[in-house]
Parts: structure tokens; C-alpha cells; sequence
């Protein structure tokens, strides 16, 4: 339970540093995953496969959740009603068992747990799907998950073996303890939590908000903006400076690569990298023609609305590159009114 609640602990201060809805998500399972061992040690087994399930399908919803948030598109409308299957299983068999449908052991107990810990497997393997982008940390987790959730697919069928009981809650402490540690570690990299680091240089004289700027005045803004901590989200990347966050637009995958078509996922760094740095946060948009291209210049427009309103909350700036040749009349005056406020 200590170990459970360490990493309850450790994910919702990595929130706290990302504003990643994942890392909630995942904090959560591991919450319901310690209330488990308290209905263990409270010998209330009906309550533990609720707690277990719940788990479960928290897990699976914040492996959905981290999907999306690292640019790859997912539903995550049918995402929560697939990741609700564990939990709603483990109320229907109880209801069941209360309603004397079914007084069976394994069917109210047993399918519950043979359900959450497939869905336990299920998670890690789609977290391995992300090893190559991200490297041992998602490893380390997915393939813990994926054990941990064939130990809990055991669970109904060596639960009355005797002789097993020691051996299985060996197993058991040893995979909590383990994944309670790949969950540090996973929450605490710096991919994860995704907040560039500030060097102590002078800061520029910018206003928050939007400025809308040419690429001849972009490139004259360079050597001041080279020495600061920049969030960039770019078209082309020609050695941008070192202190950047450099984020290429693309329809091609690859880590640190964002299709065009996904707003939500710039708006969502952007956001998160403002909130952080409290004042002192730039972000350059040098993309925006592209942007226009994939998702016309309604959603365009919203979605600089948006980033303007960041931009001003978080007393930031964005610095958005374009070329007045590049929109018609009713456009431009469109961009200037939103940028402007």
C-alpha cells in the first residue's frame, strides 16, 4: 500500500509541474489501487475486485489519454466507454450476486478479476508501442504492467490453491513494488513532465499576447530570441538554438513531430509551457500557412483565439510568423482583430 500511494504521490506532483491529464488519470488508478489493499487487510473481497477494476480501467484510460497528448490521434469519447468496461463488469456482477442472480464466486469475483488484469495487459502493450519514442521509461512501465496484470488474470484460478498463497503474494509485493518505481521514474523524466529549463539571461521587452510578425522581422528577432528558453513550433528546423523546445509540424511521426491537423496538442503544450515559466514564457508559431492548409481558417481562427487567451493568462508572449501575401483582405483583418484582442 506504502509503495501504491508513493506513486499516487509522485504523479500528481508531476501534474502539478505538466498539467498532463494523464498524469491525474494514472494517480487515480493508483489511489483505488491502495484502497484494494485495504479491503485485502479488511477481508472485503467484493470491495477489493471493485477497487482492482476501477484501477484497471483508470489505467487504460490514462495510456489513451498519454496517446493523445504525445500527437497521436485517438477517440477519447470511445476510449472511456472501452476503458469503463472493467469497473461496469465488476457493478453488474455484483448487482447480480445481490439480486440473486448469482451467488458463484468466480462469476462475481473471478471474471472481474480475470477483466482488470487484461485490460492491465492490454495497457502495457500499447505503452510498448511507444518504446522506440521514448526509450526504457516507457519500457520499464509497459512491460510491468503487462506482468502485473497477468498475475492479477491468475488471481480466480489460484486463489483456493493453498500451497500457492505465500508464492503469489511474493509475486504479488515484488510487481507493486517494481511498478510503484517504474511510475517514479516514468513521471519524473523529462520527456513526461516536458518543461524546458530557463537560463538566466535578460529577459525581452514583450507584451503579453500575440504579435504577428514577417519572416524578415522573425529573422532579425533571432539572435535575442537564440538566447532564450523558446517554445517553437516550426516547419522547417535549420539548427535552431540550443535553449529551444523545438516542435516540427509534420505530417510524418516522429518524436517531437505534431500533424498539423492536431490543434489541440500545440494549444496543450503551449499551455502547459506558459503556465510553467510564470511571465517569462515565449512561444514561436512558424507554421501558420500550413496550419491553414489542414484545417481551413475557421478552426484556425478559433485556435488562435485560443492560444491568444493563454498567451494573456499566463502573461506570455507567442510570436506567430506569416506573410500578409499569404491571406486574402477579410482574412488578414480577421488574424490582425484576433492577434490584437
Amino acid at each position: 500500500m506504502g509503495a501504491k500511494i508513493t506513486a499516487f504521490a509522485y504523479l500528481l506532483r508531476s501534474y502539478r509541474k505538466s498539467l498532463r491529464k494523464s498524469a491525474v488519470i494514472f494517480s487515480l488508478a493508483f489511489l483505488f489501487m491502495a484502497l484494494q489493499v485495504v479491503g485485502d487487510v479488511l477481508s472485503y473481497e467484493r470491495i477489493t475486485s471493485v477497487m482492482e477494476a476501477m484501477a484497471a480501467s483508470l489505467v487504460f484510460y490514462a495510456v489513451m489519454l498519454l496517446f493523445n497528448e504525445e500527437g497521436f490521434s485517438l477517440n477519447l469519447h470511445k476510449g472511456l466507454v472501452i476503458s469503463s468496461t472493467p469497473f461496469a463488469l465488476a457493478l453488474y456482477m455484483l448487482a447480480s450476486e445481490a439480486l440473486g442472480v448469482s451467488a458463484d464466486w468466480m462469476a462475481t469475483v473471478g471474471v472481474t478479476y480475470g477483466v482488470s488484469g487484461l485490460f492491465m495487459v492490454f495497457s502495457g502493450v500499447v505503452l510498448l508501442g511507444m518504446t522506440e519514442l521514448y526509450g526504457n521509461d516507457v519500457r520499464y512501465l509497459g512491460t510491468l504492467l503487462i506482468l502485473y496484470g497477468l498475475h492479477e488474470m491468475d488471481y480466480p484460478f489460484l486463489r483456493p490453491v493453498g500451497w500457492f498463497a505465500p508464492i503469489g503474494f511474493s509475486i504479488s509485493a515484488a510487481l507493486t513494488i517494481l511498478l510503484a518505481l517504474a511510475v517514479v521514474r516514468f513521471s519524473t523524466a523529462e520527456w513526461f513532465v516536458g518543461l524546458p529549463t530557463v537560463p538566466e539571461v535578460k529577459e525581452l521587452d514583450l507584451a503579453p499576447g500575440t504579435i504577428l510578425i514577417t519572416s524578415e522581422e522573425y529573422r532579425r528577432m533571432l539572435p535575442e530570441l537564440g538566447n532564450l528558453s523558446v517554445l517553437a513550433f516550426l516547419r522547417k528546423i535549420t539548427d535552431p538554438p540550443s535553449s529551444w523546445t523545438v516542435y516540427f509540424v509534420t505530417q510524418v511521426e516522429g518524436e517531437r513531430n505534431i500533424p498539423p491537423t492536431n490543434l489541440p496538442r500545440i494549444l496543450e503544450l503551449s499551455n502547459r509551457y506558459l503556465n510553467s515559466l510564470e511571465g517569462r514564457g515565449i512561444v514561436v508559431l512558424d507554421c501558420l500557412e500550413y496550419l491553414n492548409i489542414y484545417n481551413g481558417f475557421d478552426a484556425l481562427a478559433k485556435f488562435l483565439g485560443a492560444l491568444r487567451d493563454f498567451a494573456v493568462i499566463h502573461k506570455g508572449t507567442v510570436i506567430i510568423v506569416s506573410e500578409r501575401s499569404a491571406w486574402n483582405e477579410r482574412e488578414w483583418r480577421l488574424l490582425q482583430r484576433i492577434l490584437s484582442g
